[in-house]
């Protein structure tokens, strides 16, 4: 009766185990997609103590404030050159698709001596010439690579913002970590 019942208990514990290590592998996937934010967060959190603790002292020993104040100057200082970057380019989008549009974009001739550049030089001068003296008809005769350099370039544009958004995101639990001092705190690391 007792080896029956520690049978039992043996496979009771290996299915309980099992499905503890499923939930913590669940939970580590879902998890993932934010670990190099909180990691970013961390880091930023222990560079900028320094700072948040003369600024909190010159503050009159306001540390959320100081915190704050770090959040918001090195958050103006990432979306500042962001916002003015892509308020260019959608800028000079707009101005290539009305000249397009109108007909007005013209692409130069290509200089005599491309001709002579090895290996790529015969056909780089006649692609050239030929989207020089008829644009659209270049366009649909490699609208296949186009399309393919299109969605390169608009998926790196796509990777900067998600960078940009995740950068941020860690500027403000970095403020956060500063303010309740969990991270490299002196006082927390003499009460450890």
């Amino acid at each position: 009766m007792t080896i029956q019942n520690s049978n039992n208990s043996v496979y009771d514990t290996t299915i309980r185990l099992f499905i503890l290590i499923l939930i913590v592998a669940w939970c580590l996937l879902i998890m993932a997609p934010f670990v190099s934010i909180i990691m970013w967060s961390l880091i930023l959190s222990l560079a900028l103590q320094p700072l948040h603790k003369s600024l909190s002292v010159k503050l009159g020993g306001r540390p959320k404030l100081a915190s704050f104040v770090i959040v918001i100057i090195f958050l103006i200082i990432v979306l500042l050159p962001t916002s003015l970057l892509i308020s260019s380019l959608v800028d000079e989008v707009k101005v290539l698709k009305a000249s397009y549009d109108s007909g007005k974009l013209t692409i130069p001739p290509p200089p005599g001596n491309v001709k002579e550049w090895p290996v790529i030089g015969d056909k780089l001068y006649d692609s050239w010439q030929g989207a020089s003296v008829n644009l659209e008809t270049s366009i649909v005769k490699y609208k296949d690579q186009l399309t393919g350099i299109v969605t390169k370039v608009a998926k790196g544009i796509m990777g900067a913002a998600g960078a940009v958004i995740q950068i941020m995101a860690a500027l403000i639990i970095a403020g956060i970590l500063l303010v309740t001092g969990g991270a490299g705190d002196p006082q927390v690391d003499e009460e450890i």
